[in-house]
């Protein structure tokens, strides 16, 4: 679990320093599905990952909400344009999904030995 975590606020981390970036070259009318994806994602992907040290099973979800969330955002704000969305779904998204399911998954796994110790 601890290793699933610390990969979790690597990436985070590496995407919140591309999220900074990005909000360098936003222009002034900025649309609110822009600023949704660009916070959403490694917002949720910290928030997750720190949750999951007590509670992994909400921890896992919140980081795949994350990813969803701000996936959604990223596709509408792309209003048809189709350019940019593998690279954000590969960068973002799928590392995202994969985190959140982990975390869903060992928490399933502890769940199941905590209850194998008890009996």
């Amino acid at each position: 679990m601890v290793v699933a975590v610390i990969v979790g606020l690597v990436i985070a981390t590496w995407h919140v320093t591309v999220a900074m970036k990005a909000l360098l070259v936003f222009r002034e009318n900025e649309p609110l599905t822009s600023w949704l994806a660009l916070f959403l994602g490694p917002g949720l992907t910290v928030l997750g990952c720190l949750l999951a040290f007590g509670r992994p099973f909400a921890g896992g979800a919140t980081v795949l909400a994350g990813g969803l969330l701000s996936a959604a955002a990223f596709l509408i704000g792309e209003g048809g344009r189709t350019e940019y969305i593998r690279p954000y779904l590969f960068q973002f998204t799928a590392p995202m999904l994969a985190i959140g399911i982990a975390l869903i998954a060992l928490s399933r796994l502890r769940t199941h030995q905590d209850v194998g110790n008890a009996t």
